[in-house]
């Protein structure tokens, strides 16, 4: 007879287990359910750190209400300066400017890279700007055209905003 899962109770008994390990000192959260990435990141502590991935600064917003301490840098990748000025404003308490970095800078450029896949967008968006060596590594192949030309439109546009904003 097979009986029904609740998966939110196995993964909270493995993400309990994983935070009791001498060896683990955190976890990347990433998971389609804000519900469960905002789970996951109230277990963070001062002995388990809980990174938000997935949506870089705006997953963080949710997340480090919950306690996650930390993020995987998204839209940095490609402009570090709009990233460290989403980490001052958080650092200082203006979680207003927070919110308004992500929808002026983050939300764009996920609207384009979304649908072509992070890291294919990424890969594409780094070689366009001349950060990354032009050879296709496994499992890319050469880049469609019209996928080229929606994230050189979309930089573009933040290269404009950037251009007329201090960060």
């Amino acid at each position: 007879m097979l009986w029904p899962v609740d998966y939110m109770i196995i993964r909270r008994i493995w993400l309990l287990s994983c935070k009791e390990h001498e060896n683990i000192l955190g976890m990347k959260e990433e998971n389609l359910s804000f519900e469960a990435a905002y789970k996951v990141s109230r277990q963070a502590d001062k002995t388990f750190f809980v990174f938000s991935a997935g949506g870089s600064c705006r997953r963080f917003l949710l997340t480090h209400a919950a306690g996650a301490q930390n993020f995987l840098g998204g839209i940095g990748n490609i402009y570090p300066k709009i990233e460290e000025s989403f980490y001052r404003a958080i650092k200082n308490g203006n979680y207003e400017q927070a919110h308004q970095i992500v929808r002026r800078y983050e939300d764009p450029l996920f609207a384009v890279f979304g649908p072509i896949g992070w890291h294919r967008a990424l890969q594409i968006a780094l070689r366009d700007k001349q950060l990354l060596p032009t050879c296709n590594r496994m499992p890319f192949a050469k880049a469609l055209p019209e996928h080229v030309e929606s994230i050189r439109e979309v930089l573009k546009q933040i290269e404009t905003k950037l251009a007329g904003d201090t960060l």
